[in-house]
C-alpha cells in the first residue's frame, strides 16, 4: 500500500477469536448431521491495515462459506463498529468441510439462527 500522507508508514493490528459452535449443531461439507464433539476449534482472524489514507479490515473464518446477505450483514456491522466504509471490509471463509452450516447448500445441514447471530457479533 502506498501512503498519500508521505509518512511511508503502515500500521497493522491483528486479532483472533474462537468461533467453535456448541456441540450438536449441524455440520456442513462432508460430515453431515450434528457434531458429536470438537477435534480442533474453529477460529476467526482479523487483520487491520492503515497507511494513513486507507483503512482496511480483512476477516477470515474457519467456515464453509457465507450467503451474500449474511456476509453483507457482517461487513456492515464491522464497518459500523470500526467507523469505516463497508467497502473497506473483506470477509473470507477457509471453506472447512467440518464446521457448522453457515450458508444454504442443498442437503448440507441446517443453519442455526442463534449461532449465526452470535457469530456475527464475534466476527
Amino acid at each position: 500500500m502506498s501512503s498519500n500522507s508521505g509518512s511511508g508508514k503502515l500500521n497493522a493490528g491483528w486479532a483472533a477469536i474462537d468461533i467453535t459452535p456448541p456441540v450438536g449443531l449441524e455440520l456442513s461439507g462432508w460430515a453431515f448431521g450434528p457434531s458429536r464433539g470438537v477435534l480442533h476449534p474453529l477460529g476467526g482472524h482479523a487483520l487491520f491495515l492503515d497507511d494513513g489514507s486507507v483503512e482496511l479490515i480483512l476477516i477470515s473464518a474457519d467456515l464453509i462459506g457465507f450467503d451474500t446477505s449474511y456476509a453483507d450483514a457482517i461487513r456492515s456491522a464491522v464497518a459500523g463498529a470500526c467507523g469505516i466504509g463497508v467497502e473497506s471490509v473483506m470477509l473470507a471463509a477457509t471453506h472447512t468441510h467440518s464446521g457448522p452450516a453457515t450458508c444454504f447448500l442443498r442437503h448440507w445441514g441446517e443453519r442455526d439462527d442463534a449461532y449465526l447471530d452470535e457469530l456475527k457479533g464475534l466476527l
